[in-house]
């Protein structure tokens, strides 16, 4: 992490906030809550004005199908979303899709691709290591943390405990070694309702090192989430105590994308700080099933409480020629005007500008598509809330108007998984960037509609609605249509109509 000094702080922070420099890319990535608060995108957006309106996500769930997500990072503490529905057999825990990891496990396929991120618990030699003594069968159960970066880190993979805390054999609580020390008593145990796995090296408050986040844990009985209707009989239930299935980061991409959807204030604001996040990892699979797997939920009924109401994919496909009337766009209109009409799509309209026709797919008509502008930090900037020349343009196949609306996609606040940092202050920094990081922006002020929509009319909109309201509520820069859409997404305009 880049140490700036302090002095020379103070003066890039004085000198750029008299708009006589531009803050220069990876300034920020100390993480200095000063430069943050100079920080105008909210209020330019209008998101402000809509939390001063009580509008904040709440209720509503997003989706974000990405790279995974670090829900230990210090901006995303609590913001998984979870099942709600009492009859689920996984009711109470975290809503993840990993249909990768799935696969790993019940085809035993082997693809240099793919990392699983379940970890194999089924030995109970604890060997070299000081358990917790909480065991109420005596018999603890170990493995190996599945996060390549912890054991690029540590230069070993670290291990994991399982522990039946309450009723003899029956696994409930989860340790993460996550200091390394072969002594699991000082490590945080993590459970239903207690998931996500952390080290705060520094005692205070802000953790350091991530262990990820728990969804499911083995009992003998329960199917892994999905399992059922994706494999029908060749699904497989892992044994009691033998399985426990993660949700951690990859990349870094699907916790920028969640920071600037829900973060919590704790380095950075998120744009719905109320909403929940669903995590969908990215698949070697088609996007398309995942698509319909995040709008229908595990028990492949819509509107039972374990799908999302909004959907963030901050990626496409460029290179299709009749994108629009392509195959995936052609599922995705279906999707969501007859099978869910009630889940709304957010995309990245691409990064190929400035041509006309290069916008990505999917991009059928009720999939809204996000362009970007320029940084909203210095108001004397000379490109503030431009659009940016990298912003893919439409038309689409079909002629439609695309993008829908534009949010910042250059020099944006993000945060970032702990793997980058190892020290959760300065998680985050100024290089949130592309239509990846416009595309969050523009679902967030989405998952607002959602809100201000169920407090007036009881329910949540169509698809149609909420685009239509987006579009309705946006701010007009003057560019020609195929360039701005609407214009940029306007969060106080949009929760008011």
């Amino acid at each position: 992490t880049m140490r700036i000094h302090n002095k020379l702080l103070r003066s890039i922070l004085i000198l750029s906030l008299i708009g006589l420099v531009i803050l220069p890319s990876g300034a920020m990535e100390s993480g200095n809550p000063a430069l943050y608060n100079a920080y105008n995108g909210l209020d330019k957006l209008g998101v402000e004005d809509a939390w001063d309106m009580g509008y904040t996500g709440e209720g509503v769930k997003v989706a974000v199908m990405d790279s995974g997500v670090d829900f230990a990072t210090p901006d995303l503490i609590g913001t998984q979303a979870r099942v709600t529905n009492a009859s689920s057999p996984y009711y109470g825990w975290p809503l993840v899709i990993d249909i990768d990891s799935l696969a790993h496990y019940i085809q035993g396929s082997e693809n240099f691709l793919v990392q699983s991120q379940y970890a194999d618990t089924t030995s109970t030699n604890v060997s070299g290591y000081q358990v917790t003594g909480t065991s109420k069968s005596g018999i603890y159960h170990i493995g190996a943390h599945p996060d390549s970066h912890l054991a690029q880190f540590y230069g070993q993979p670290i291990k994991v405990l399982l522990v039946d805390e309450r009723t003899p054999n029956t696994y409930d609580t989860v340790y993460v070694d996550l200091n390394n020390n072969h002594d699991f008593r000082d490590d945080k145990p993590c459970r239903k309702g207690d998931e996500i796995s952390y080290w705060d090296r520094e005692n205070d408050g802000y953790p350091d090192e991530s262990g990820g986040m728990i969804y499911f844990i083995a009992d003998g009985k329960t199917h892994l989430p999905l399992s059922e209707i994706l494999y029908g009989e060749k699904a497989k239930i892992p044994k009691n105590g033998e399985l426990i299935a993660f949700e951690y980061d990859d990349s870094g991409h699907g916790t920028m994308c969640a920071g600037i959807i829900a973060a919590q204030g704790r380095n950075i604001k998120g744009i719905a700080p109320d909403a929940k996040i669903m995590p969908v990892r990215n698949s070697i699979e088609s996007d398309m099933l995942l698509y319909l797997l995040t709008s229908i939920g595990s028990d492949g009924v819509p509107n039972t409480g374990d799908e999302a109401d909004v959907v963030n994919r901050s990626g496409g496909f460029s290179y299709l020629f009749n994108k629009g009337a392509d195959e995936g766009s052609a599922f995705l209109e279906y999707l969501t005007t007859i099978i869910s009409p009630s889940t709304t799509i957010v995309t990245a309209n691409g990064n190929d500008g400035s041509g006309y026709g290069t916008c990505s797919s999917p991009s059928s008509e009720h999939v809204i598509n996000a362009g970007a502008i320029y940084d909203l930090w210095w108001n004397n900037s000379s490109y503030s809330g431009d659009l940016a020349s990298f912003s893919s343009r439409g038309p689409n196949a079909l002629g439609q108007i695309k993008p829908n609306v534009l949010a910042v996609g250059y020099l944006a606040p993000r945060v970032l998984p702990l793997f980058e940092t190892h020290n959760g202050k300065t998680a985050w920094n100024d290089m949130g960037g592309g239509t990846s990081s416009a595309t969050p922006h523009v679902a967030s002020v989405v998952a607002l509609i959602y809100q201000a929509y169920k407090d007036a009319h009881g329910k949540f909109p169509t698809s149609e609605k909420a685009r239509d309201i987006l579009m309705s509520s946006a701010t007009d820069i003057d560019e020609e249509i195929f360039a701005q859409g609407s214009g940029i997404a306007n969060a106080k305009r949009a929760v008011e109509i």
